[in-house]
């Protein structure tokens, strides 16, 4: 088949919506002609990547939009409007391509999140949407002694997915959609009522290459202290909290532990503070935004991987 990919966030270098992208490209070309439409900023990574690699049967389209004010900036890429208003663009310009070539197939893959709506609909070809997230739920109590602001904002959140069912612009956006993948049953369940006999679960995202077998004898691991990694965004519901809880526990038992913080984001200065309260600072090795190469090399040096997250719809750190 010809596949028209509409993938916002796709790179080669990056994790998260943008290794999703990209991920998708790369094996839907295994088999089908993939045409791939994405933000003009990934252009930069993309390109350098294919003329090493090759293209694999990939074709790229890029679409650039400038800010309503100053000059872009990548924070961009993650801006609700902003990736709404790249939507809106992105429409005709799938039009044209189907036009101008024959397709048998549009694919929206990122972002992938239910709540925001794809102006996709009503295209002459069957339309697949997803996987979706984001209706991803949990309990009020795994969020006590963060932040009030933090836990406001999830309740917010809960009552934001709930609307998702009722709102008539998520229901547009997947009105006539031939399939819509959801990375979880909670998402499903909250999507329109017209929409859920289309959707159908599945993960986001394969396991990347696994890493070359380690013997412990190569100096990657060396005895002593248990060494914990935790590796992602400093936000509330990533769980990062409980990651300090558990290893005040294994010191207060006696365990000779240390933990890797990988990550950073909002909630970096109420965890520094939190490991002062429990009296663990020195024990924590904080490390901001790393290469993915890098990281790579974490998991290879350290004995444990934390993954406390309270609600996440992909849980791609867990494969890497």
């Amino acid at each position: 088949m010809k596949i028209l990919l509409s993938a916002f966030a796709c790179s080669p270098l990056w994790g998260s919506e943008p290794s999703v992208g990209w991920n998708w490209a790369l094996e839907l070309a295994r088999s089908h002609e993939v045409t791939v439409l994405t933000h003009a900023h990934f252009r930069r990574h993309i390109e350098p990547h294919v003329a090493v690699h090759g293209s694999s049967g990939l074709c790229f389209e890029y679409l650039d939009l400038a800010p309503w004010r100053g000059a872009f900036h990548e924070q961009l890429l993650n801006s609700q409007p902003y990736y709404m208003r790249w939507q809106r663009r992105a429409r005709p310009r799938v039009l044209a391509l189907l036009a101008s070539g024959r397709f048998d197939l549009v694919h929206h893959v990122t972002w992938g999140n239910f709540r925001w709506p794809v102006p996709l609909h009503g295209l002459p070809v069957p339309l697949v949407v997803g996987p979706l997230g984001g209706g991803e739920r949990a309990p009020a109590a795994l969020f006590a002694g963060l932040p009030w602001r933090l836990r406001l904002k999830e309740r917010l959140r809960d009552a934001i997915i709930g609307s998702g069912a009722l709102d008539p612009w998520v229901a547009r956006g997947l009105s006539g959609a031939r399939w819509i993948f959801c990375r979880t049953a909670q998402t499903a369940a909250a999507l329109p009522r017209a929409a859920r006999g289309s959707a159908v679960v599945v993960h986001d995202i394969g396991a990347p290459p696994a890493l070359p077998a380690v013997d412990v004898a190569d100096g990657t691991h060396t005895a002593g202290a248990l060494r914990c990694l935790f590796v992602g965004r400093l936000l509330g519901w990533k769980g990062a909290h409980f990651a300090l809880q558990a290893l005040a526990v294994l010191r207060a038992r006696g365990v000779e532990a240390r933990l890797t913080l990988v990550g950073d984001g909002p909630l970096e200065p109420f965890l520094r503070q939190q490991a002062a309260a429990l009296q663990v600072t020195a024990f924590v090795d904080w490390q901001q935004r790393l290469a993915r190469t890098v990281v790579m090399q974490l998991y290879r040096q350290h004995d444990v991987f934390l993954f406390p997250s309270l609600h996440d719809s992909g849980g791609t750190v867990v494969l890497e």
